[in-house]
């Protein structure tokens, strides 16, 4: 997961001029390299390395010239720790690289230099890879600063949506809806120039919206995103439409969400992303609108693509992780021996030579063991992936087994209480009646109130059994939901045992009127018990107390 979420980040970032792939692309760019400000030959020369992606190479030279002997000035120094960092992160050594970025800022802060003089915006990403958020945004916001004062407005947009978008990943929705309309202000006069920035706000607000269940105001926002992206950022386009889709599903209009995703289907060229994401919205669409058979169809392809990615990711993700880690502890073990190879040069060159030999011998000896554990490894872990699927999809069918089951014990209970209901109301009507009875005795003779009365005993014996009945359904709903009480206890103990028990007949989906029956109450007294809840429960009035329930 914390792959994904970074992937989401550089997704929402990617189009401003501070991301992380965007920067690397500006600052080191081998065109431009002699407008660099270091100085040092060999700091240029990794920084060259790391614009042709030589990321190894970049990372093992600058790492040398770090452990070296040779002084290197502030700037010299920034661009060092800096593109190290950026190597390391290349290799998905996100704590190694953040600390070097750590290393590089600290110069900036320390120095009365500005590196860049755009501002620290570009360790914001570093921040956001160790999920250190509230960070992240504050060096967005001191380059945001920085840009309002050179009145860079097209930085200024970008840079506020980085920082709206991590406060989205960091789930405070109000700061990401405050800023990504700023950004959309900015482009009131609807500069074309400032466009991409602003549709990417656009799009990012309907994310916001569309998580808050606030699907109109998402709708509106996703199609103007799409307007903005259609001819000029494809993948921005097709994730607009995407959500457009899904929004017009949230709203039952399932027409209008089939012809954009039919629309989309037919784009040649599409992400694997996009595609699954398709297919699996039109399947529910064709399922809201009858048609089964295209239901099926388009559930059958989207199964088909998940389960292919889903393969790779398992097969591949962990392998290509081990690697990456494998070529780092590589290069350190590398740098360990060209450090000790200039020691032995220094002390005795014939020496030197011989253990370079027997250093040589070693390597390859290490290696040969480095490649069987690594074949050995990567055999483990698809065994063991093999092993861990079968296991999980046996405990999926003792679950779903067990889901069914109890579903079933809950619609017999179901039906008992409604019957017990039906028994509950004849019983106030027989009451009623009774009582009418015994005012009209007080009209009849003496000689016939003694018939009555026994009559009326006999009736009154006759519905003792419904009592009963309600005992023996109680008895049994408590013992069904032994463990829904039980879990609800633990989890909110400020609850009364009555409050529990009306929680119980809200799970069960009955009504006030129901409840009120059940428990000779008004449903004026369950309105008032349901209110209570709420108040003990960390639910607000827009959400469903029975969902919320159902789902502990």
């Amino acid at each position: 997961m914390r792959f994904i979420t970074l992937n989401i980040l550089f997704l929402g970032l990617m189009v401003t001029q501070f991301s992380f792939s965007q920067e690397a692309k500006e600052e080191f760019s081998v065109d431009d390299i002699n407008e660099l400000k270091s100085t040092n030959r060999n700091v240029v020369a990794v920084q060259i390395l790391f614009a042709e992606k030589e990321f190894e190479k970049s990372l093992k030279l600058g790492l040398e010239i770090e452990l070296s002997e040779v002084k290197l000035n502030l700037i010299d120094r920034f661009y060092l720790f800096q593109t190290i960092a950026k190597a390391f992160s290349s290799l998905n050594a996100y704590g190694s690289a953040f600390e070097y970025a750590k290393k590089a800022i600290g110069i900036s802060n320390s120095s009365e230099i500005l590196f860049p003089q755009q501002g620290p915006a570009w360790i914001s990403p570093f921040y956001a890879q160790v999920d250190m958020h509230d960070s992240a945004i504050f060096y967005y916001q001191q380059s945001a600063d920085l840009a309002l004062l050179r009145k860079d407005t097209a930085t200024v947009m970008g840079l506020y949506n980085n920082i709206g978008y991590t406060n989205y990943l960091n789930n405070n929705l109000d700061s990401a809806i405050h800023y990504f309309n700023i950004t959309i202000g900015l482009n009131k006069n609807n500069n074309e120039a400032y466009n991409v920035n602003s549709g990417l706000a656009y799009g990012n607000l309907a994310l916001v919206f569309y998580a808050r269940e606030e699907y109109y105001k998402a709708l509106a926002n996703s199609k103007i995103d799409a307007q903005h992206s259609k001819l000029k950022n494809r993948n921005s386009y097709l994730n607009a439409m995407n959500l457009t889709a899904r929004c017009y599903y949230q709203l039952n209009k399932y027409e209008e969400s089939k012809n954009i995703l039919l629309a989309l289907s037919q784009l040649k060229n599409r992400n694997i992303a996009s595609r699954i994401t398709t297919l699996k919205l039109l399947a529910k669409v064709y399922h809201k609108l009858k048609d089964n058979d295209q239901g099926y169809y388009c559930m059958e392809k989207y199964t088909m693509l998940e389960d292919s990615v889903r393969k790779n990711e398992e097969t591949y993700g962990g392998v290509l992780e081990q690697l990456s880690a494998f070529k780092v502890r590589n290069i350190q073990k590398d740098l360990e021996l060209t450090e000790r190879k200039e020691k032995l040069e220094k002390s005795n060159n014939l020496i030197y030579q011989k253990d370079l030999e027997l250093a040589k011998k070693k390597a390859k000896f290490k290696n040969r063991i480095y490649s069987i554990s690594l074949v050995f490894f990567i055999f483990i872990i698809l065994i063991s992936i093999v092993y861990f699927k079968n296991r999980q999809k046996k405990k999926f069918q003792i679950n779903q087994l067990k889901y069914e089951l109890l579903s079933v014990e809950l619609n017999n209970r179901k039906k008992d209480l409604s019957n017990v209901v039906t028994n509950l109301n004849y019983k106030r009507k027989f009451i009623d009646g009774a009582q009418d009875k015994l005012k009209a005795f007080k009209q009849q003779p003496k000689e016939e109130l003694l018939p009555n009365l026994s009559k009326l005993i006999r009736e009154f014996e006759n519905y003792k059994i419904a009592d009963k009945s309600l005992e023996v359904f109680q008895s049994d709903f408590e013992k069904v939901n032994l463990t829904f009480f039980k879990t609800l206890g633990e989890k909110f103990p400020l609850l009364t045992e009555n409050e529990k028990e009306v929680c119980g007949f809200i799970v069960l989906k009955l009504s006030s009127k129901d409840i009120a029956s059940i428990r000779n109450i008004t449903p004026n007294a369950v309105k008032k018990s349901r209110q209570n809840i709420r108040k003990k429960l960390p639910i607000t009035s827009n959400h469903s107390l029975t969902y919320f329930l159902e789902n502990i």
